[in-house]
């Protein structure tokens, strides 16, 4: 994918590149080489509204937002996405050598390839669920109106060891840094469990 792709179109634009040919060929230059670092995973699971409200107490009923969302919904899709830190090592890298651009525009990319990988995913759960005769809420994810960032820890003990180095720190933010978490609730279509 370069910047003349349709994607890469959408990236170009994120990232406000403008039309100038030093510029496009450089981020095209890192384009490549933050391709080759991000290792994107994904991970989802549909659990029970009943284990959801245990697993993710206390911050999933004093989230008055979360809660209005998910009103009456039995079931509850969690979602996680990551790039893993190779990326993130990088910039770190660029940032230390006062390469601020390549620095930033990697950067930047993390986030743009990481938001469009949580919407795929949940285009793709919610779809699954529609076609089954169900529907979805929109996704909510950690950190979002009252929704604490605390709700993080759970999603890491659920994950487990399935992503190498994934923590939270203590200030309950995702490590590898373009780590993207939401919840969703689910009413089943008929027959479903």
């Amino acid at each position: 994918m370069t910047f003349t792709t349709e994607n890469g179109g959408g990236l170009r634009r994120y990232l406000k590149l403008g039309t100038h040919p030093i510029l496009l060929t450089r981020a095209e230059e890192i384009r490549v080489e933050a391709e080759g670092l991000a290792g994107l995973l994904s991970w989802q699971s549909e659990v029970t509204r009943a284990f959801f409200e245990t697993r993710f107490a206390p911050c999933s009923g004093n989230s008055h937002a979360l809660q209005a969302l998910l009103a009456d919904c039995p079931r509850v899709l969690l979602l996680a996405v990551t790039l893993g830190q190779p990326l993130s090592d990088r910039v770190r890298q660029y940032m230390a050598a006062n390469r601020c651009l390549e620095g930033y525009l990697m950067d930047r990319m993390g986030s743009f390839w990481a938001e469009t990988a949580m919407r795929s995913l949940d285009r793709q759960a919610s779809g699954s669920h529609r076609a089954a005769g169900g529907r979805t809420t929109r996704r909510f994810s950690p950190g979002y109106h009252d929704f604490s960032l605390e709700a993080q820890k759970p999603f890491v003990e659920l994950i487990g060891g399935r992503w190498p180095g994934l923590h939270i720190t203590s200030g309950g933010l995702l490590l590898p840094e373009k780590t993207i978490t939401a919840v969703v609730g689910v009413w089943p279509g008929a027959g479903s469990c």
